[in-house]
């Protein structure tokens, strides 16, 4: 595991798995395919919920659950590299899922402020 020290704020740390009950509000996900970067910040990690940008999205921002990933055509409740993302995206009365092609790298960038506020 690869971390870095953005500032005092925040730590981010390359990883192969995220698991849903390991993000906290405030965290960066950010993932990259081999189409493109996205990131997403938490925003309620109960539900997974956050603002979605990047890749196919470019730099508009979308409220998002994060649903899960497949992995070989299996459903996984986190992020892997080599899986898809999988999101919900809903404005107004309409939804739409978007899937990520495959995930060739991982980032979890922490909000250490909220994690001591927890503490």
């Amino acid at each position: 595991m690869t971390t870095h020290s953005f500032n005092t704020m925040t730590r981010a740390m390359g990883v192969e798995k995220i698991h849903f009950d390991s993000i906290s509000e405030n965290d960066m996900v950010l993932f990259q395919t081999m189409n493109g970067v996205y990131q997403f910040r938490v925003t309620d990690p109960t539900l997974r919920s956050g603002i979605l940008t990047g890749g196919g999205l470019g730099d508009q921002q979308r409220e998002a659950v994060l649903i899960g990933s497949l992995i070989d055509d299996a459903y996984h409740s986190g992020l892997a590299v080599r899986s898809r993302a999988i999101f919900w995206m809903c404005e107004a009365s309409q939804c739409e899922s978007l899937m990520t092609s495959e995930l060739v790298g991982l980032t979890l960038v922490r909000d250490l402020i909220e994690q001591r506020r927890a503490a």
